[in-house]
């Protein structure tokens, strides 16, 4: 805190209360300060003539897992109360922390740092649950530094400690016109932009032992920018071509070349997670499911059709069952188109009846 003249008047942290504040009398006690942590300033000063002129203060607040609070050239009236001042809590890692683990903790992180070394503009904002790094700051991810966080002023970079790094209750995506580095032995499991590209993180889940062929295409340009085989669970970083593309397909498709699932990629995100993703049609339990209604239609539609005659109904039929919880076969395949077959016979002998 400065005041008018330039004159830093606090610069340390607000660690222990006051238990006393008195009126300017020095003898009535101000009960609604006692306790509450007050900075000391020079409103103005009185001699043998009343002053006039009061001076203005300018202060910087850096909170622990909060945005700084800035206020400049302000007008001081006995007492200045600065109500934010009081809520310092919730940050996500409120213990110790042996490496950085998520992007929130990175910027708790950042913010403690920020708070210690009040001589550093600020170099870190948020934008919905995106990190940005602002002023060409590049960001070094590293399992073999000593250091939790250090900072480097003069090339501005930071380097943090991390094993894997992930996204976190508030944050999911981290950008900035600088560069990110994820030195060998670390994962970064984030989408994030740099001044090399775009990198979206996808994570996919299709809650079943499957291998499929994911594959990520350019519609723009007709153009596959990925392709790989997974089982069940698919977690990648996938650069993207700058500038991005106006439509990205994701597509799931069975190794004989059947497509099970596609979705159109948001452009803005960087970060497209989809858990418990229902493959269409694709498993054999869901073709006996098909085959066991067509079935119980066939005999409804006989049913009525020999209530019409006089003649008890009868149903003969066959499926052909796979193992179950695998890809769909083809003789699960022509089973179905055989009863749906029957299902068009019998009800146009149903309509027959009326005509």
């Amino acid at each position: 805190m400065v005041d008018g003249l330039g004159t830093e008047q606090h610069n340390k942290f607000l660690s222990d209360a006051n238990t006393k504040v008195y009126a300017n009398d020095g003898v009535i006690e101000l009960l609604y300060y006692t306790g509450k942590k007050i900075i000391p300033c020079l409103v103005r000063t009185i001699t043998t003539s009343t002053s006039s002129t009061r001076n203005t203060i300018s202060y910087l607040i850096r909170r622990n897992g909060y945005q700084e609070i800035a206020v400049n050239n302000l007008a001081m009236n006995a007492p200045v109360i600065i109500k934010e001042i009081a809520i310092d809590v919730g940050w996500s890692n409120t213990g110790t922390l042996t490496e950085i683990s998520t992007l929130d903790e990175f910027y708790d992180e950042t913010q403690k740092w920020l708070t210690n070394n009040l001589g550093t503009s600020n170099f870190i904002s948020t934008n919905g649950t995106e990190i940005i790094l602002e002023n060409n700051w590049n960001l070094v991810i590293s399992n073999s530094v000593s250091s939790l966080y250090s900072v480097d002023t003069t090339n501005k970079i930071i380097t943090i400690k991390s094993n894997t790094l992930v996204s976190g209750d508030k944050f999911s995506s981290i950008s900035t016109l600088g560069t990110i580095t994820v030195n060998s032995g670390s994962v970064l499991e984030v989408g994030y932009l740099d001044a090399n590209g775009i990198n979206k993180f996808i994570d996919l889940d299709w809650g079943s032992s499957i291998a499929l062929d994911v594959k990520i295409e350019n519609i723009d340009t007709n153009t596959i920018i990925s392709t790989t085989n997974a089982t069940q669970v698919y977690k990648a970083l996938i650069e993207f071509p700058n500038p991005l593309p106006g439509e990205i397909r994701l597509s799931l498709t069975t190794t004989s070349g059947v497509e099970v699932y596609e979705e159109i990629i948001p452009a803005a995100v960087l970060e497209f997670t989809r858990k418990n993703i229902i493959l269409l049609g694709a498993i054999e339990e869901n073709q006996s499911s098909m085959i066991f209604l067509a079935q119980k239609i066939i005999q409804k539609t006989e049913a009525i059709n020999n209530a019409l005659s006089g003649v008890t109904p009868s149903y003969n039929g066959s499926t052909t069952i796979s193992t179950a919880n695998t890809i769909a076969t083809a003789e699960n395949q022509i089973a179905i188109l055989n009863l749906l077959r029957q299902v068009l016979l019998k009800t146009t002998a149903i309509k027959g009846s009326f005509d």
